[in-house]
């Protein structure tokens, strides 16, 4: 990400301050050092007066440190929040800059700075998850408002064990599985990378199952199995933000790998199955679905999915040799929702049946 470009369109409304709001701003700065800002604060200070900011930007060294300082007073003399993503630091207080998101590398770097302020669960293999989500099911037609929704309660380990059934039947294993989330790196590059392997692990795993797990007993969602790489790690994250507890910070790193993704982009206003707003990360599929990560707009918390036509399209009736009940082709309409859910809730338990 370039750091000093966030910064910059932070405070591009900011006007310009005179030489007063320049000193006065030092001098707070100054003053918070000396009585008792945290570490992390005078850690920030240190970094910017011993070496050039964001040495990434092609600029000599004086232009870059006169560029940062400039910058940093100027917000200060306004009252703006700044934030440092370097390495996946933020601003003290997790206070998130107030207007629209400009992009998903922004919208990333926010939520990391949210996240700050909510309670963070790290994730160990075996802890119990419990998941509640709300989906409007389509059952191969178009979403109306006469759609079933129905609400799920569900009971899983982060490895993807669920409880035992009383018929004794064999619960399948469900891939993916909130594990590939442990050890996630905070850096969006390294954290795209483990995505896409992961992809590429259970592709392989489909393709091969382990001993005594076959088409019964494995199961993976088809679209993460049947889609170009990138929407299948798109998919990935989709799965599980609406399959398990993700801790705020992780969810964070999850955005900001998706940033770095060909295609993914922001939308300002999206609504979830359960009627709540809020703004949106998106990839196309297909060329005519919009497929949505719908995010609280304050906390940046994931709200639930929604897959949504931007064009007209028709699906033509399946082959000969595929079994189907219907060999009609459809026609959807654009606007037509065709996917959509809600995160109700989910949390860390002790154990199966047990609620939060």
């Amino acid at each position: 990400m370039d750091e000093l470009k966030l910064m910059e369109d932070f405070v591009r409304d900011v006007a310009e301050p005179d030489s007063a709001s320049l000193a006065q701003g030092r001098a707070r700065l100054l003053a918070d050092m000396d009585g008792g800002a945290d570490q992390e604060t005078r850690a920030f200070s240190r970094r910017a007066s011993s070496r050039p900011a964001f040495p990434r930007r092609r600029f000599s060294r004086p232009v870059v440190r006169t560029v940062a300082v400039g910058t940093l007073a100027a917000a200060i003399a306004a009252g703006v929040t700044v934030v440092q993503s370097v390495g996946g630091d933020t601003s003290p207080g997790g206070v998130v800059p107030a207007g629209p998101v400009a992009n998903a590398q922004e919208l990333a770097t926010r939520a990391r700075t949210a996240a700050r302020s909510q309670p963070d669960t790290p994730l160990a293999p075996g802890q119990w998850i419990y998941v509640k989500t709300l989906t409007a099911e389509i059952d191969g037609r178009v979403l109306g408002p006469r759609t079933k929704r129905t609400v799920d309660e569900r009971w899983l380990t982060v490895d993807g064990r669920t409880p035992p059934r009383k018929d004794r039947a064999i619960v399948p294993l469900t891939e993916p599985t909130a594990k590939a989330l442990i050890g996630m790196p905070a850096d969006p590059d390294a954290a795209l990378a483990r995505l896409y392997a992961e992809v590429h692990r259970i592709r392989r795993l489909a393709a091969h199952p382990p001993a005594g797990r076959g088409p019964v007993g494995f199961s993976v969602r088809n679209d993460v199995l049947g889609a170009p790489r990138g929407i299948a790690a798109f998919n990935l994250v989709s799965a599980l933000l609406e399959s398990y507890y993700v801790p705020p910070r992780l969810q964070a790193t999850l955005y900001g790998a998706l940033s770095r993704m060909p295609g993914v982009r922001t939308l300002p206003d999206s609504v979830d199955a359960q009627g709540r707003h809020g703004l949106a990360l998106y990839v196309m599929s297909e060329g005519y679905i919009r497929q949505e990560l719908i995010l609280d707009r304050t906390t940046y918390r994931y709200l639930g999915g929604r897959s949504i036509t931007v064009a007209d399209h028709t699906v033509p009736a399946p082959p000969a040799d595929v079994e189907t009940d219907s060999r009609t082709p459809i026609h959807i309409k654009k606007g037509s929702v065709i996917g959509w859910s809600a995160l109700l809730a989910s949390a860390p338990v002790s154990g199966p049946h047990i609620r939060p």
